[in-house]
C-alpha cells in the first residue's frame, strides 16, 4: 500500500458527516395510491380514459395521447407484473402527464374548503383547510377533502386569512431548516477539502525533505526538521503551496523520521522523488482552486414566499 492509499484508509470520514437528518414532515403521506386510484378512475375529467384490464385484476388500460397503456395503482399488482404494467404514482412520467392534462378548476370567491400554496426558491408547502365551529382546521387526507367539499360550511374571510398564515409559517420554518441544513453540509464539505489539502501538504513535506537531502540538488548539509516548519518550508516553492498554506490549518499535522511515509522514500532516486513531488504539486493546485473559489453562502435561501389562496367547492 503506498502513502496515498494508507492516508485515505486512515482518514476518519465520520468527522465530516452529519448526524442522520430528522424527517422534515413527521406525518404520513396524505394521499395514498388507493386514494389516487379512486380519485382519478372516478374523476369526471378522466374516468373515460380508464377501462379494466382484460386479464389482470387491479389493473387498467389507460387510453392517453393515442397510446394504450397498461397501468395499476397497486404496488402488489405491479410487483407481480413489472414487465407489463406501469405503476401510477408521483414521479412516473405517464402519471405526471395525465395530471398535467387536466385543466385547473375555475377560481371561486368562496367555498367549503381552501387550498393554500406557499413556495420560494427553496421550498414548496401546500395545505388544505376546512371551516369548523372552533375555527379553521387542516384537512389530513383526500377523504377528508371530499367530505369537506360535500358537507363543509363555507370558509369565512377570517378562515381564509388564518389558513394562509398557517401555511406561510410552515413554509418559512421549513425554508429556514433547509437553509441551515445546507449550510452545515457545505461546511462539512469545505472541511473535507481542507483535510485532503492537509494530507497533500504532509506528503509533499516528506518529499521536500527527501529532495533537500540529495547532494546533487545543492542543499548539502541540510538538516531535516521533522516539525511543522518542514511543512511551512513548502511556501518557498510558491504556487500552489504558498496559497494552500494560507487556507489550510496545520494544527495536528506531525512529521516523524520513523513514519512509514518517510521510510518508504529512503533510497529513492531523484527522478522518482521529483515525479512524486510533481504529482502532489498538481493535487495541491487543484485543491487550492477549489478552496479559493469556495462560496460560503448556501445555495437555497429562506427568501420571500409566493402565496396563492384558492377557495374550493364541490362540482355539480
Amino acid at each position: 500500500m503506498d502513502i496515498e492509499e494508507r492516508q485515505l484508509a486512515e482518514l476518519n470520514l465520520d468527522r465530516y458527516t452529519l448526524d442522520e437528518p430528522k424527517a422534515v414532515l413527521e406525518q404520513q403521506t396524505p394521499t395514498t395510491l388507493t386514494d389516487l386510484e379512486k380519485a382519478l378512475v372516478n374523476s369526471d375529467s378522466l374516468r373515460q380514459l380508464f377501462r379494466p384490464h382484460p386479464s389482470i385484476d387491479g389493473a387498467y388500460v389507460l387510453s392517453f395521447n393515442g397510446n394504450e397503456n397498461e397501468v395499476t395503482f397497486r404496488r402488489d399488482v405491479f410487483d407481480q407484473h413489472p414487465g407489463s404494467l406501469r405503476l401510477m404514482t408521483y414521479g412516473e412520467s405517464l402519471f405526471q402527464a395525465l395530471l398535467a392534462s387536466v385543466d385547473e378548476p375555475e377560481p371561486h370567491t368562496e367555498g367549503s374548503a381552501v387550498r393554500v400554496s406557499a413556495e420560494s426558491d427553496a421550498v414548496h408547502v401546500c395545505g388544505y383547510s376546512v371551516q369548523q365551529d372552533g375555527g379553521i382546521e387542516p384537512i389530513a387526507d383526500l377523504e377528508g377533502l371530499g367530505a369537506a367539499l360535500d358537507e363543509g360550511m363555507v370558509v369565512s374571510p377570517s378562515g381564509l386569512t388564518r389558513a394562509k398564515t398557517v401555511v406561510e409559517e410552515a413554509a418559512q420554518a421549513l425554508a429556514h431548516r433547509v437553509h441551515e441544513t445546507e449550510g452545515r453540509r457545505r461546511d462539512a464539505a469545505y472541511r473535507a477539502l481542507q483535510e485532503r489539502a492537509r494530507e497533500v501538504l504532509l506528503r509533499a513535506a516528506y518529499l521536500d525533505l527527501a529532495l533537500a537531502q540529495q547532494p546533487e540538488l545543492g542543499e548539502g548539509g541540510f538538516a531535516p526538521a521533522f516539525s511543522t516548519e518542514a511543512i511551512l518550508r513548502l511556501g518557498r516553492r510558491r504556487y500552489p503551496f504558498s496559497g494552500l498554506l494560507k487556507l489550510v490549518p496545520l494544527q495536528g499535522l506531525r512529521l516523524s523520521p520513523t513514519a512509514q511515509e518517510h521510510l518508504e522514500l529512503a533510497g529513492a532516486s531523484v527522478e522518482v522523488l521529483r515525479a512524486k513531488f510533481e504529482a502532489e504539486k498538481q493535487r495541491a493546485g487543484e485543491l487550492l482552486e477549489q478552496l479559493a473559489g469556495w462560496d460560503d453562502a448556501p445555495v437555497t435561501k429562506a427568501s420571500d414566499l409566493r402565496t396563492s389562496v384558492r377557495a374550493l367547492r364541490a362540482t355539480k
